[in-house]
């Protein structure tokens, strides 16, 4: 080989060599930085993928908690079906018994067959809420229950217990296993 030859081959490699040698260089230098960003992400997205996977499970939990709630309350709602129909007849009720009890009483206001009349009305409205689960207790004689009856006055009688029922006012009623409305009584005080 010539000398000039030899010349031009050493160039050759030279300059193929030298560029290699940055090629290789500046990618390093790029590597370096971009895993740094990539993890910064990758931590960033990671801590957001919890925060959004906890939020999830509390938003399930209140939607799990509200459906439970919902279909106790609508289960409470068909077990006491028509309660406000129920409550608003039996001022009407009442009313028909005293209506009875005063034409009993004074035979000269009303002939036997409308007291007997009365009397039957009163006792197929009661007839029909019995069927219904809708029951009246007695009072009379019983000891004062905050939660069956409300002491409308106080009396003394020596011959009953302290605390027990002399009068009622007004019945009190049973809607199934709830208090539908409470006896209005009097009650004996020693």
């Amino acid at each position: 080989m010539s000398a000039d030859e030899q010349k031009t081959t050493q160039t050759k490699t030279t300059k193929a060599t030298k560029p290699k040698a940055k090629a290789k260089a500046a990618p390093k230098k790029t590597k370096a930085k971009k895993p740094d960003k990539n993890l910064e992400k990758i931590a960033t997205l990671e801590s957001e993928l919890k925060a959004t996977e906890e939020k999830y499970i509390r938003v399930r939990a209140e939607f799990d908690n509200y459906r439970r709630r919902k279909d106790r309350e609508f289960l409470r709602l068909l077990e006491y079906e028509g309660e406000a129909i129920i409550k608003a007849v039996l001022p009407v009720i009442d009313d028909l018994e005293r209506m009875e009890n005063a034409m009993a009483n004074d035979t000269k206001a009303a002939s036997p067959a409308t007291v007997d009349g009365i009397r039957m009305i009163t006792r197929r409205f009661e007839k029909i809420l019995s069927e219904r689960g809708v029951e009246a207790y007695q009072a009379v004689g019983e000891q004062l229950d905050s939660e069956l009856h409300d002491a409308m006055m106080v009396m003394q009688d020596e011959n009953k217990s302290d605390g027990e029922i002399l009068q009622e006012h007004e019945k009190g009623y049973k809607y199934k296993d709830k208090v539908l409305r409470h006896a209005k009584v009097v009650v004996n005080k020693i």
